[in-house]
This record gives structure tokens, sequence and C-alpha cells, in this order.
């Protein structure tokens, strides 16, 4: 990605006369501060040893009042312990992150890709009797983001001995 905001950069300052090409582009990196909010968050439900395992950004598939699935944006962070769905703002050049759903990886009845390998749906255990079962229906870009994504939260839920 690094790479190519310059190359993308000048070809658009190309396009129009007159503008010099970008040379050095200087990009933030945010990571620390993305560290430190998911880090604060999870010591705040009484985990003070995670790390974060795994970081990924998809869409939540979801359902508007018509009931037509809508794609929205959304980051999903698993820690040593937990699954967290987040919304990002990247259009803000500080970190912006808001945590919207966490479970714990023992929570996590299944994780499997659909018939469309875009599409993995994660399956929650029921946290009260008569609620019916959780489930984040998620989109990613391809088959690899995919793969992956179910690759890394099974091999989370089996270190803390829930094998999905």
């Amino acid at each position: 990605m690094i790479t190519k905001i310059p190359q993308v950069a000048n070809a658009q300052r190309q396009q129009q006369s007159g503008l010099l090409k970008v040379g050095n582009v200087k990009i933030n990196n945010l990571d620390s501060s993305l560290l430190e909010q998911v880090l604060s968050y999870v010591q705040a439900l009484g985990s003070h040893h995670d790390d974060i395992v795994h970081y990924q950004m998809l869409y939540l598939v979801d359902k508007n009042a018509k009931g037509q699935a809508v794609k929205l944006p959304r980051t999903v962070i698993i820690t040593q312990s937990l699954i967290l769905l987040c919304h990002e703002n990247l259009m803000s050049s500080a970190v912006e992150l808001k945590i919207l759903e966490s479970y714990s990886l023992k929570d996590i009845q299944q994780v499997f890709a659909e018939e469309n390998a875009l599409y993995v749906s994660v399956v929650f255990k029921r946290t009260k009797i008569l609620a019916k079962k959780k489930k984040w229906r998620l989109c990613t870009e391809g088959r690899n983001p995919s793969n992956k994504f179910v690759e890394e939260c099974k091999r989370a839920c089996a270190d803390v001995g829930n094998e999905v």
C-alpha cells in the first residue's frame, strides 16, 4: 500500500496539467494508537495480558429496514481471549476506533466460509436461555482474505481450548 499511494497520486497528478509529481509522501503509522485503544478496552473488560493476534478490515453484511443486505465497512480484531467488531473512521487523521460488539473466543460456536467464498459467518453461543444465537455475516474482497480470517479465528479459538 505504501508503494501504491505515490504511484496513484502521480498518475492522478499527470492527468491534471501543470502539477508536479509527488516525491516523498509521508504516511503516519498510527499502529501504536490503535494498539493502545484496543488494549485499554480489553483491560477494561478485565483481561490484562491480551495481545492482538489478528486485525482485518472487511464488511458486516446487515439487513436494512426493507430487508435488503447492506455491507457496512468494519474492522475485526482478535486478541488472545476476545473477538471485537469495530467501526473505524478511516477518514480521520487520528485513530478513531469504536468497539461495537465483543465476545469471548470461548463463546464462538462456529466459524465457516459460506458457499460464496467471499462470505464468512461467525456464530456465537446463546448468552441467555431464550435468546437466539448471535451471528456475524462478514464479507471480504477475495477468497484469500476470507480463508485467512477463518484460519486465524479458528487458531485463536483453539489456543483457548475452543475447537470450532
